[in-house]
This record gives C-alpha cells, structure tokens and sequence, in this order.
C-alpha cells in the first residue's frame, strides 16, 4: 500500500510557440507620378503576422518603387514669326507672292500666298 500520492504530476508544455513574422499581400501599384513622360510609381505591404515569442522577423522592404513612363508627353507647339514676303512672281498682269513660318511641333499652315501685281 502506498501512503500518500501514488503519481506526480508535472506541467509541461506552457511556453508559447514561436511565431514567424509573415507579410500581407502588395497592394496595387499606384498611379504614375506624372500623366507623360518619366515618373515613378509606387507600392506596399503590411505585417500580418508579427513574430513573437522568438520566431523569425519580417525580411524584405515594405516599400516598393519602380519607374513608369505613361506616354510620351507632346511638346508644346511652337511658331516662329512669319517671314518677309517674298518677290512677285510677275512684274504685271499678276502674280503671286509668298511667306513661310517655321513651327516645332504644331499642325496647321506654315506658308501663306497671296496675289500682287
């Protein structure tokens, strides 16, 4: 017969288990930085899961950013003055007489004519 506890009991098993650090999902990218021409764009995530009880950290940035170029901005158009006119192309019964305009980047007419004599 015994006298007393026949076992013993001890607790085990009451630490916590290590949790590793995990990383949400990255958001979208954002918009460009500018509608043409070179820019940046940029991204994130967050923690999901923070590590605790000794498990690893997060590894990585958090924080993403990339160039982007939209499109091609149009440059502005750009005209010079008109030039002198030039000579008549007749010394009588009529004639002709022309000028031009140099432009960068502009639709539209850079010459002009009109009648003399």
């Amino acid at each position: 017969n015994c006298e007393g506890a026949c076992n013993a009991y001890r607790a085990c098993g009451t630490q916590e288990c290590p949790v590793r650090c995990e990383w949400g999902n990255w958001s979208d990218w954002s918009a460009c930085s500018v509608p043409c021409g070179n820019g940046e764009r940029s991204h994130a995530r967050v923690i999901a899961t923070a590590a605790a009880n000794g498990g690893g950290a997060c590894t990585g940035v958090d924080y993403e950013i990339e160039s982007c170029s939209e499109k091609a901005c149009d440059e502005q158009c750009v005209w010079q003055s008109w030039s002198d006119w030039g000579e008549c192309t007749a010394t009588c019964g009529g004639g002709s007489q022309s000028h031009i305009r140099l432009s960068s980047n502009c639709d539209g007419v850079g010459s002009g004519v009109r009648d003399c004599n």
